[in-house]
């Protein structure tokens, strides 16, 4: 089992964990120091006539920012509320009632310090201070890990002139802004709480109940849905997502498809449910592979391949139609936590602790090892054994029988995350 001998991993759990090389640390400190003379005096939260969220990343991570949303158009009711996300990342926004506009740029999605610098030009900061012009509050829900992560967000804090900036403050990084938020880091507590600490501090206090996920469904995509199904004769059937991104790291999640093969023909024979193989196009290939199974051709509880064949709003109408969501740590999983369907979702060297799907019934399945989650130090990239994904059909369909109620009822090797509902 792979171990890196620079990281204590006892002390991680307990204080959270923030990545960044001796390099980081140095460049992060004289950046304080050179900031302090000109740091604002703390200012006081008060009405905003123009918010702009801010989330940086995947679809995943987008559905994780939402939450926060309906409470700032709650508690100000005369605020436009603008986003700025990936361009990936558009669907989850678009339609949602509290949202006015949203804004991408291809540098805000760059790489590192280098990719930054091949997308800055003089066209996409125009664009970019156009967009942030006039904005009286900005809320940052990215952590800052990297100096190429601090540079983007410094740059939007640049570009955004004089509205108050607040955000998570990740071991002193958050020199660009002026309402700091106590961030200790990874694996303390969930994105979504985060969110809620952030708010707070702008004058919006919101429980934790409150705070729900939202992907917005219109009446085309409900009737997108309703022609899938009713080609196929399904009511009642099972979602599951075994792919991944193939996008660098993120294809490392994915687990040995023998496991959804097995755990497909288990669901099938014992809760006699058909079963949904849903995600985007990248997942195509494994579920095409799922589907060469011989014993899977028999009638009745088919498997569908849907793959490709729906939009963020209309994959979310998809799953709320399930009877149960099973997949793997990815945004697919995290749609499936803005509906009322239950959500499984199995977990490997990721941080479940933060990015579990935010639902009252979001179930957890991982596997416990000294070394995880590895994710924030790389130490997935040097493992040989990866053990923390030698998840097997039991491990998943404990849970399941958990969830749903079935013969093999009983204790999990997983964990369930419900703190949404409380």
């Amino acid at each position: 089992m792979y171990f890196d001998p620079s990281i204590d991993y006892r002390a991680v759990r307990e204080t959270g964990y923030v990545p960044g090389g001796a390099f980081t640390r140095l460049f992060f400190a004289v950046l304080r120091g050179l900031n302090r003379p000109f740091s604002r005096r703390r200012k006081q939260p008060g009405g905003y006539g123009r918010i702009v969220v801010m989330k940086l990343g995947g679809v995943g991570d987008a559905v994780l920012a939402t939450p926060v949303l309906a409470p700032l158009k709650s508690r100000f009711p005369g605020a436009s509320i603008d986003v700025v996300c990936w361009s990936a990342a558009r669907a989850v926004f678009q339609g949602n009632t509290a949202v006015r506009g949203i804004f991408t740029s291809p540098m805000l999605e760059a790489e590192g310090f280098g990719g930054l610098m091949g997308y800055l030009s003089a066209r996409e900061l125009r664009k970019t201070r156009a967009f942030l012009k006039g904005a009286d509050l900005f809320l940052f829900l990215n952590r800052i890990s990297t100096v190429g992560g601090f540079l983007k967000y410094w740059l939007i804090s640049f570009l955004g002139g004089n509205g108050l900036k607040a955000g998570l403050d990740s071991d002193g990084r958050g020199v660009h802004l002026d309402v700091r938020v106590p961030d200790r880091g990874f694996l303390v507590k969930h994105e979504v709480e985060f969110a809620r600490d952030v708010l707070e501090t702008v004058g919006c206090a919101v429980p934790l109940e409150r705070m729900r996920g939202q992907v917005h469904i219109g009446v085309e995509d409900k009737n997108h849905i309703t022609s899938l199904l009713a080609g196929h004769s399904i009511r009642d059937f099972v979602v599951m997502h075994p792919g991944s991104s193939l996008s660098g790291w993120r294809a490392l999640k994915r687990i040995d498809k023998g496991v959804w093969r097995i755990l497909v023909q288990r669901i099938r024979s014992e809760y006699r449910l058909p079963v949904v193989l849903a995600g985007s196009k990248e997942d195509d290939g494994i579920n095409r592979e799922l589907m060469e199974d011989p014993a899977w051709g028999v009638e009745g509880n088919p498997v569908l391949n849907l793959a490709g064949c729906t939009t963020v709003p209309q994959l979310a109408e998809l799953i709320s139609r399930a009877t149960l969501f099973i997949g793997t740590d990815s945004g697919v999983a995290h749609v499936a936590s803005c509906t009322k369907t239950p959500v499984v979702t199995v977990f490997g060297f990721s941080d479940f602790i933060g990015y579990a799907p935010w639902c009252e019934k979001s179930h957890v399945v991982a596997i416990r090892v000294p070394c995880g989650p590895c994710l924030y130090w790389k130490g997935y990239l040097s493992c040989r054994e990866r053990e923390c994904l030698d998840v097997t059909p039991d491990d998943i369909y404990r849970k399941v029988a958990e969830v749903l109620g079935g013969p093999e009822r009983g204790r999990s090797s997983g964990e369930s995350v419900n703190r949404a509902g409380k």
